[in-house]
């Protein structure tokens, strides 16, 4: 086999290995919120409240989940409606709404809470805390390096 041949096996494999990750647990969470009439978008913009502070409108968490706004959308609609979110207008820029958990949200809440534990300790079962470490380590350079070629890839095509 050719060095371009390994190479691209090996990257296969890479890609393939993260999109099974990935997909394993979008339909954890999927399943997870389901009992509450929840499909995988509304309950990821449920976590995002939740998990960060600094995250409170559509624009705020389409840009955090790398979603459509218009996806976003419809999703904290339903969630309104549903009374799992309120909403009011931002102090800084009365056109701009500000999403907010209700009471109502901390049954789910705690149900995808328990989803994504679950998970974490099942995928990491077996493996050494310092060989996740490491791979928590790696995966964030992976993950900035992978930010930084698309900015100068975006300023390229400028």
């Amino acid at each position: 086999m050719s060095d371009i041949a390994a190479i691209s096996r090996e990257y296969v494999d890479f890609l393939r290995n993260l999109a099974e990750v990935s997909t394993a647990h979008r339909q954890r969470v999927s399943d997870a919120g389901a009992p509450f009439g929840l499909n995988f978008c509304e309950s990821a913009i449920l976590t995002c409240l939740v998990l960060d502070g600094t995250v409170s409108t559509v624009r705020d968490i389409a840009l955090y989940l790398h979603s459509a706004k218009s996806l976003i959308s419809r999703g904290t609609e339903h969630l309104r409606q549903m009374g799992y979110i309120s909403t009011f207008p931002s102090p800084d820029d009365r056109r701009v709404l500000c999403l907010q958990l209700t009471r109502k949200a901390e049954p789910v809440l705690q149900a995808l809470k328990t989803c994504m534990e679950t998970f974490v300790l099942e995928a990491a079962d077996g493996i050494p805390p310092e060989e996740l470490a490491a791979f928590k380590e790696t995966s964030c350079k992976l993950l900035r390096n992978v930010r930084q070629a698309a900015q100068q890839q975006n300023s390229r095509n400028l």
